[in-house]
């Protein structure tokens, strides 16, 4: 039996009927990964600095101050650009293939000449 707020009884036991939402099934299509290679890379160990803290005096004589307010001068820290160097990746021509043609060096390589047999007939 279940007893609502007004005092009446009631013998029926409600049932809370739950709607199905119907699910559309997608179709995955399958990628294929290519794995690239991690290069690794070093790491520098940084020196941490120490700061000495300066100990201030006590002054006895007060020094009155100004009221202009000195601007503290920042210097820019310059940074380098490393320069990248670009490879060029072969990639699968498709067509022809013009075949790159050699250039000859037109150099003549110079020819020792045979004097010895000059000389020997001159002498003879």
């Amino acid at each position: 039996m279940i007893f609502s707020k007004r005092g009446k009884e009631r013998w029926r036991r409600r049932r809370r009927r739950r709607r199905r939402r119907k699910r559309r099934r997608r179709r995955r299509r399958r990628r294929r990964r290519r794995r690239k290679r991690r290069r690794k890379r070093r790491r520098r160990r940084r020196r941490k600095r120490r700061r000495r803290r300066r100990k201030r005096r006590r002054m006895r004589r007060r020094r009155k101050r100004s009221r202009k307010r000195r601007r503290r001068r920042r210097r820019k820290r310059r940074r380098r650009r490393r320069k990248r160097r670009r490879r060029r990746r072969k990639r699968e021509r498709r067509g022809r293939r013009r075949k790159r043609r050699k250039r000859r060096r037109r150099w003549r390589r110079k020819r020792k000449r045979k004097m010895w047999k000059f000389f020997y007939e001159q002498i003879w």
